[in-house]
């Protein structure tokens, strides 16, 4: 029998020590927000999305408010979501400022369109919805202009683009009571990203991944090797060899550490509820609601 429970994460990476509490409340309050849908009889595809939209409202956070600007000094965003009964996904990438592009994926699910949009066709079909590109002016913040005036100022350029390290792309599982599944993945991308680039976070089996046959995941790092190492299958396809959750995440990551020197984290759920929450990097924040608790389970030190 499956047991209902919502797990987000708030990025991996290493947080420093004054966005300890920030991102702590910040991926609390997120859970809490996925799980009263659950608690409410909801579906896991909404939960995800209530989870993950709260964070888009957080500047703390890369997704949304608090996104980092690319080369030219817009902010562009990638997210997506995937349903696990029948493998239904809605992606964008490359999207105009948006408040919630969470939203966004989420009425793609409901509609009878493409499944990935990109750029100007993300923004057309979003404005045909009635979803609004508020500009890059409503969404940035004094930190990341800094970072971008600091990239600019350091002369790097769109071929080496400025990863950083404090992890703040956000992202949520859920299992609902009628057994569906669902993932969601929601980022700026990196700092002073080239024109046009596009990370892991919408990309089924990179950045997120949903099947009620076998669990939900969603990943969080340096989007061109969890591209490479299309870390969320492998998680899934382990627990599909019988891997526990967390055994499942990690060779998920570890292997991805492996072959491409890189770290990251993952959270991963079963269609029974069984969580899995692991990063190779210094951190990740990350919070979990479920029956058993009365307030989010959460942390963001090595687990």
């Amino acid at each position: 029998m499956s047991k209902p429970v919502v797990v987000v994460h708030g990025g991996a990476g290493r947080i420093p020590e004054h966005r300890w509490d920030g991102a702590m409340r910040g991926v609390e309050t997120a859970a809490i927000s996925g799980w009263d849908v659950i608690h409410a009889g909801g579906r896991a595809v909404d939960a995800v999305t209530a989870a993950v939209r709260s964070m888009e409202l957080d500047p703390q956070f890369n997704a949304g408010l608090g996104g980092v600007l690319n080369v030219s000094g817009e902010i562009r965003l990638d997210a997506a979501i995937q349903c696990g009964r029948r493998l239904e996904m809605g992606a964008v990438a490359d999207l105009p400022a948006m408040r919630h592009p969470s939203a966004l994926v989420r009425r793609m699910l409901d509609e009878d369109c493409s499944s990935f949009l990109v750029g100007a066709g993300a923004l057309s079909q979003a404005e045909e919805w009635g979803f609004e590109a508020v500009g890059t002016e409503a969404l940035v913040t004094e930190t990341r202009l800094a970072q971008w005036r600091a990239a600019k100022h350091e002369g790097v350029d769109e071929q080496r683009p400025v990863f950083g390290d404090e992890g703040d792309t956000v992202g949520a599982v859920a299992l609902d009571a009628n057994g569906d599944l669902a993932a969601m993945t929601s980022t700026g991308g990196i700092v002073y990203k080239a024109i046009g680039r596009v990370g892991d976070s919408p990309v089924v089996g990179s950045g997120l991944a949903a099947d009620n046959e076998l669990g939900a995941a969603s990943s969080t790092g340096k989007g061109e090797d969890l591209l490479k190492a299309v870390v969320c299958q492998v998680a899934l396809d382990r627990l599909h060899r019988g891997d526990m959750c967390l055994t499942a995440a990690r060779y998920a990551l570890e292997r991805m550490q492996r072959r491409t020197m890189s770290l990251g984290g993952m959270i991963l759920i079963n269609p029974y509820g069984e969580v899995g929450i692991h990063h190779t990097s210094d951190h990740m924040s990350w919070a979990q609601m479920d029956d058993s608790l009365t307030k989010p389970l959460s942390g963001y030190q090595f687990c």
